[in-house]
């Protein structure tokens, strides 16, 4: 019996919106349930109870304003976008389309940087404005809507959409329509505003903020998740050097990337004197099938003094499987970042050697990563009433119940010092598209790893999404290797390091480029 294939976020119809004005489904996720968030002059501001995409519900046919909102840049704004171009590409020079008007400053500066500048604006007005700046032999302004302009395909490096994809009445179709004009490896920069910031939630229901021209609302989770559904990657989103104190604004920047017939999923196993359980995991792993997805399995082997890497180099040669091998062991983390190195996959799961888990929950953890919906998934093992029952040792009670204190203690600190309501970030089982670890560099070797990572992705900006899964704890008689004494210190040190060290994420991205290498920003 043939089985239906189960539908990806990137599946979803163009059409979204019916013939009344009314959104039908999240153009994100394809949700189409709703919840009501605000309602400002006759305004009704919804969001997706899924991925938490904002929007205006009923959507006006015909905004009444007249005058653009866009935000014109300045000389010092243009030249802030220019550089991130610049240390993202690195790109200098080239054919530039920028969508949607008030950025004169912006194209004389692109112009002197030596890009070949086109305009395009809605407005017949505003795009004969831009026909006085451009110079006659590098752009020109032309005037209409993307999807109906005489643009050929992939013949631009870099695309700009100057505040207009919140004002698109299917922003993710315009997304795609960019895809196909730009260049292999092109590059988009998008500016938008946004209510997620600390002055409109304090005025309340976002009165400020909320206009008829605007009719989607993004913040950093739902702006990147609507890039990756329409296929871009290497995704970094920062606040805006426009942004003032009542109006918070975001501007990211992606690469094309080309769409894969099959989204494919990285699973990253540190291996370390495993001998009496990693036969059991891996023929599991081999056996294993998630819908929709193609499955590599890397496996880092951290020279083993039980016979564990003999048994892990007769799998050297499985179509599935990659074997890297450390020549001595430096610690879980130290082998996870080095399966990072190696992963190709859209999504990363972390796996362990030993049987602690169920890969039965493989599908539920990975559902909301592949709907588009969120971007980090945590596989909790417990709820709010089982937190002292997390590690139950037969044969050593007081050791797991000493455990399961410190993990409640280690979890409230985090959640105080980041401001989370997380109930087990020290899971193995984290689960994330792999555009997460762009930009980012991590320095953690054992288990202190689990922090960086969880601290580094919340910092970055994800939200973390937490999911029941099966759990069976083994003791230190069955090979259990955190130590209770070294271990401690060093997430003492993590929550503290982390909280105030800057990720830099810009400059790795510039310095990686510079060295002409990515390898270490994945």
């Amino acid at each position: 019996m043939k089985t239906e294939r189960k539908l990806f976020a990137t599946d979803i119809a163009v059409e979204v919106i019916g013939a009344d004005g009314e959104l039908r489904r999240c153009p994100i996720c394809g949700n189409s349930q709703f919840q009501n968030d605000a309602v400002i002059k006759d305004l009704h501001l919804q969001s997706c109870s899924e991925c938490r995409l904002g929007f205006l519900n009923p959507q006006p046919r015909a905004p009444k304003e007249s005058t653009p909102l866009v935000s014109k840049p300045g000389r010092i704004g243009a030249q802030k976008y220019l550089e991130m171009i610049a240390d993202y590409g690195p790109l200098t020079a080239g054919r530039l389309l920028v969508v949607g008007g008030g950025a004169g400053e912006f194209l004389t500066e692109a112009q002197n940087k030596g890009f070949d500048v086109t305009v395009l604006d809605s407005s017949g007005h505003v795009a004969e404005t831009f026909r006085s700046q451009l110079k006659s032999d590098t752009g020109r302004a032309i005037a209409g809507e993307i999807e109906s302009a005489d643009l050929p395909a992939a013949s631009f490096d870099v695309c700009i959409l100057s505040d207009c994809l919140d004002e698109s009445r299917n922003p993710a179709h315009l997304l795609r329509v960019v895809h196909q004009l730009l260049k292999p490896k092109g590059l988009l920069l998008v500016t938008l505003p946004t209510l997620d910031h600390w002055f409109a939630k304090m005025i309340g229901k976002y009165r400020t903020e909320l206009r008829e021209r605007r009719l989607f609302y993004f913040n950093f989770n739902t702006l990147q998740n609507l890039l990756f559904v329409t296929n871009f990657s290497r995704v970094l989103v920062r606040p805006d050097p426009l942004s003032s104190i009542n109006s918070r604004r975001l501007v990211a920047i992606a690469s094309r990337q080309e769409p894969a017939p099959v989204r494919k999923l990285s699973i990253i196993m540190p291996v370390f004197n495993e001998a009496r359980t990693f036969q059991q995991v891996i023929e599991q792993l081999l056996l294993k099938k998630v819908d929709g997805l193609s499955i590599e399995i890397i496996i880092v082997e951290s020279n083993s003094r039980d016979g564990t890497r003999d048994v892990v180099l007769k799998y050297q040669d499985h179509p599935r499987v990659k074997v890297v091998l450390e020549d001595k062991p430096r610690g879980k983390g130290h082998a996870v970042r080095a399966g990072f190195v190696h992963a190709t996959g859209d999504f990363i799961l972390i796996q362990d050697a030993d049987l602690e888990y169920d890969m039965a929950d493989y599908d539920a953890l990975l559902e909301p990563l592949r709907m588009g919906k969120t971007a980090f998934v945590l596989g909790t093992r417990h709820d709010n009433n089982g937190l002292m029952k997390m590690r139950h040792f037969a044969d050593q009670p007081v050791m797991g119940a000493l455990l399961n204190f410190g993990h409640i203690f280690f979890c409230t600190l985090l959640n105080i010092l980041y401001r989370q309501r997380l109930n087990d970030p020290f899971t193995m089982y984290k689960v994330f598209r792999r555009d997460c670890l762009f930009g980012l560099r991590f320095q953690c070797n054992r288990f202190d790893f689990d922090y960086e990572l969880v601290i580094k992705l919340l910092r970055k900006g994800y939200s973390l999404v937490e999911i029941p899964v099966n759990y069976r704890s083994r003791s230190f008689n069955e090979g259990k290797k955190v130590s209770l004494f070294r271990d401690p210190m060093s997430w003492f040190r993590a929550l503290a390091k982390f909280r105030v060290q800057p990720l830099n994420l810009v400059q790795n991205v510039h310095n990686a480029n510079r060295a002409s290498s990515n390898a270490d920003i994945y």
